[in-house]
């Protein structure tokens, strides 16, 4: 429903577009050019991702206040300088570009585009001055600025960040114009769509030939901005939009993704609009809609075959591999939908495959310990552990795992080792509950309540930390342990496996 939104949208925002470029043009074309432009941009393959994966559809609702965004500043372009109707139109844009950061910050570099848009098709640097476009512009980009900062912190925090310092500097250079060319070229050519593009820092000939190309078509529509505005407006905007991911930071393992030319995308829809209400008068229509028509056909037709990917995780990974048989990453991820599946061999040769093409990955290494646990290999579980550790020892949870299977195998010592780091690191009432059973096991009864303590504080209607503590303050003859019991059986669902076992355990301390 958003995404048919915001074709709607599209189509009102390309028409506007093209009454202001355009505005001796006959109605009726004009309106024809503004539908297929937004047919282009809802139908395109590229859409898929956006609108088929239920965790980017923020991507689709970020959109929806964006184009309602650049539609009220086209409202406020058009109004007199000073008016009400611009002050009003004004402060509407303003409150939309706030939502659509709230929704999701892709559109952060969108004051940019407005100030291609003030001198192109508005041309406001005409009939107005440029240091009142620019003053009018401070909000937006103080807005624009603190979402690249929040988000960078928040990639950073989910350690989903990777910054440019960590690469060299040829690397670095070569990525931007790389990923622009790329994504332009999935535009023209939508074939071969993944849900994985994996970094890969090799520099090649397509990292050079993409600062080409880019090079090339920057140039040629900057020499001809005077004859065909409208190209260097629409690359200009695509260039400003598509900027937050054109690899001078690098978030995650790919380097790309479909999903990101989202709003990008919009440019190249209001041009193809424009090149056909342009084309209109000098090309027989039959002839113009049959072409236009069997583009769009071919784009819906890629659309469907794209759509059936994204059917589950399975024909999703199968088709990221089936494009990138040196992917680790896909590997990994189809061994975790088996895994979710209950194909545990399926799982495994999937992990393995992950761990060839790349060992110094420390997920495959995790995921092949926690498969070989739920198949009551704890040696095997130990072994990949530790293998994943070595690779990247700041994992609190493997701390964690590695203690439990290492309970398993009768290694008590070296679980204790491992549930102190994984508390040392992230105090959480499980690590505290396993420490809490190592402890009795070795009768330290006041480590025992100490442990159940520290997790009550954290999760203080625990059932399991209330019985441990009854249990231990029972064996230290403290009344209190019944207490304990009777708290946790209060605390505790319906449903709770050890509730019969305490039950009978309190009936039984009940006088006679």
């Amino acid at each position: 429903l958003f995404h048919a939104a915001n074709a709607l949208l599209c189509f009102l925002l390309i028409e506007r577009l093209l009454r202001l470029a355009r505005p001796g043009d006959d109605d009726r074309l004009r309106r024809l050019a503004a539908a297929a432009g937004a047919l282009f941009f809802s139908i395109h393959p590229l859409r898929v991702e956006s609108v088929a994966w239920i965790t980017e559809r923020r991507d689709v609702v970020s959109g929806l206040f964006v184009l309602a965004t650049v539609l009220a500043y086209l409202r406020m372009g058009a109004s007199p300088p000073g008016s009400a109707a611009r002050r009003q139109s004004y402060a509407l844009t303003l409150g939309l570009f706030v939502l659509s950061l709230l929704c999701k910050p892709t559109g952060m570099t969108l004051p940019l585009a407005l100030l291609i848009l003030d001198v192109y098709p508005l041309r406001r640097t005409a009939t107005e001055k440029r240091s009142t476009i620019l003053i009018e512009k401070l909000p937006f980009l103080a807005l624009m600025i603190g979402a690249a900062v929040l988000t960078s912190i928040t990639l950073r925090h989910a350690n989903a960040f990777h910054s440019i310092e960590g690469y060299p500097l040829a690397q670095r250079l070569t990525q931007p114009g790389y990923r622009v060319s790329f994504y332009l070229f999935k535009t023209l050519v939508p074939l071969s769509l993944s849900p994985l593009y994996l970094y890969r820092p090799e520099i090649g000939w397509p990292q050079l030939a993409g600062w080409i190309v880019v090079a090339a078509i920057t140039t040629l529509v900057l020499l001809r901005r005077r004859r065909a505005p409208a190209a260097a407006a629409a690359w200009l905007a695509f260039g400003a939009l598509i900027a937050p991911v054109s690899g001078l930071f690098q978030a995650g393992l790919h380097f790309a993704a479909d999903r990101y030319t989202y709003l990008p995308g919009l440019p190249f829809a209001a041009l193809l609009g424009g090149a056909l209400l342009a084309l209109a008068p000098r090309i027989p229509r039959p002839a113009l809609i049959s072409v236009a028509g069997a583009v769009l056909v071919a784009l819906a037709l890629l659309s469907v075959r794209q759509i059936r990917v994204w059917r589950d995780s399975m024909t999703l990974w199968d088709h990221a591999i089936a494009l990138d048989p040196g992917s680790y990453l896909a590997f990994n991820n189809r061994g975790t939908a088996r895994a979710e599946r209950g194909d545990s061999e399926g799982a495994m040769r999937d992990y393995d495959a992950s761990i060839a093409i790349r060992p110094d990955w420390e997920k495959p290494w995790n995921n092949r310990a926690i498969e070989r646990a739920k198949q009551g290999d704890h040696a095997g579980a130990v072994e990949a552990f530790t293998r994943s550790l070595a690779i990247q020892p700041e994992q609190t949870d493997a701390y964690g795992y590695r203690a439990i299977s290492r309970i398993k195998t009768g290694d008590l010592a070296g679980a204790r080792a491992d549930l102190d780091e994984a508390l040392r690191r992230r105090p959480e009432a499980p690590y505290y509950l396993k420490r809490a059973t190592l402890r009795g096991i070795a009768g330290d009864l006041d480590g025992v309540i100490s442990d159940c303590n520290e997790a009550l504080k954290l999760k203080p209607e625990s059932p399991d930390a209330l019985t441990s503590r009854g249990m231990a303050r029972l064996q230290k003859r403290d009344p209190a342990g019944v207490r304990d019991l009777e708290q946790a059986l209060r605390v505790a669902p319906p449903d709770w496996p050890q509730r019969a076992q305490f039950e009978k355990i309190l009936r039984s301390l009940q006088p006679r």
